[in-house]
């Protein structure tokens, strides 16, 4: 039997066989270079650096952390998510389930122009969990505290030591100077917590306004005080908290002007009984007779405006006396009460730059 060596024909093909394209792998001209992000992506999602480096990049919520340790040489790595635990109700927790919503969000073009109410039901549902947890968390503290207290293993005043941070500043907001500076001496962290100047200034405010914005009060209080120390409200609550205060309403004749708040800076004691609840302005005279008029006994009062509604009518009764250069006086059966506006006597005599109004209260028939 002969072979024959088979010849192609026209029509085959020589040419060696083509490997077979891997359907699932892209060909090499078909990838393209680092995807930009969509126009909604741009939008919502934020700056790396507005949260730290350490949540720049929040991961998927089905993705881990990893990083590698600081104290083994091999760089072995370890789960984020498991080596840093943030408190529930933090600040961090939240930042990282808002970053995980809004890119959730930038992976579905269905939601690109879709209504907004899928975003409003995860938040809501989002705050509804952070709260929730906050007040598990709370829970658990307690339960564990008084476990403790129980079983000996540890004392009552142990339990604020269980408490995050933010939960003990919160119940500090709620307590007046004299407990804020018990506070201050149990140890280092409740001082540096019991020391918030906001805290202080807080305080402050509730009992004198005006020493927020008139600088010139504070040397009628104690002028020991800086007012650019970086402690001042806390330096000057003693003296202030001290200083007696009487609310009534100022009115000239027929017409109503404004709600006071008077702190007695000086002088006599005005007494248990206090202010009138109504003062009304019936006569003026000129500011040049208070040196003869005024006594040196004599109570001396800082008026301010009871409510930011008050200051309205406050200001326009100083701006009338002022044109006038007249000072206010109002009667009743056994005092004096003179309101003073800023003059060359409150300068001088005072030792008062501000413009508020000043007051004076005397016997009407001195002995």
């Amino acid at each position: 039997m002969t072979l024959r060596r088979h010849s192609p024909t026209k029509h085959e093909d020589t040419s060696p066989p083509q490997p077979v394209p891997n359907p699932r792998k892209r060909p090499a001209s078909m990838i393209s270079p680092k995807q930009q992000p969509s126009e909604l992506e741009m939008l919502i999602l934020p700056e790396p650096a507005v949260y730290g480096a350490h949540l720049s990049n929040p991961p998927s919520p089905s993705c881990k952390r990893l990083r590698a340790t600081d104290s083994d040489a091999s760089s072995s790595v370890k789960d984020m998510d498991e080596a840093e635990h943030f408190s529930p109700d933090s600040v961090p927790a939240l930042v990282h389930q808002l970053h995980n919503l809004l890119n959730y969000v930038a992976r579905k073009p269905s939601l690109h122009h879709a209504s907004a109410s899928f975003l409003r039901d995860s938040l809501r549902t989002l705050l509804l969990q952070n709260e929730k947890a906050a007040v598990d968390s709370l829970t658990a503290v307690s339960r564990a505290h008084k476990a403790g207290v129980a079983a000996g293993v540890c004392e009552r005043q142990q339990l604020f030591g269980l408490l995050p941070d933010e939960i003990t500043k919160h119940i500090f907001s709620f307590l007046d100077g004299p407990n804020l500076a018990i506070c201050r001496e149990v140890c280092s962290k409740w001082n540096a917590f019991a020391s918030c100047e906001k805290q202080w200034k807080t305080l402050v405010t509730r009992k004198w306004r005006s020493l927020e914005t008139d600088v010139d009060a504070w040397k009628l209080i104690d002028s020991s005080v800086d007012v650019n120390a970086p402690n001042r409200w806390r330096m000057i609550y003693p003296k202030a908290s001290a200083i007696p205060k009487w609310r009534c309403r100022l009115q000239k004749t027929g017409r109503f002007m404004c709600n006071l708040v008077a702190h007695q800076i000086r002088g006599a004691p005005i007494g248990d009984a206090g202010l009138p609840d109504v003062l009304v302005v019936e006569r003026r005279f000129n500011l040049q007779h208070l040196q003869a008029f005024v006594m040196s006994e004599a109570s001396v009062l800082y008026f301010e405006p009871e409510s930011e509604q008050d200051r309205g009518g406050y200001e326009d009764f100083i701006e009338y006396l002022i044109k006038r250069t007249r000072a206010g006086l109002a009667l009743d059966d056994q005092q004096r009460f003179i309101f003073i506006p800023p003059c060359e006597y409150t300068r001088t005599h005072v030792k008062y730059e501000g413009r508020s109004l000043l007051g004076v209260v005397q016997m009407a028939y001195p002995p």
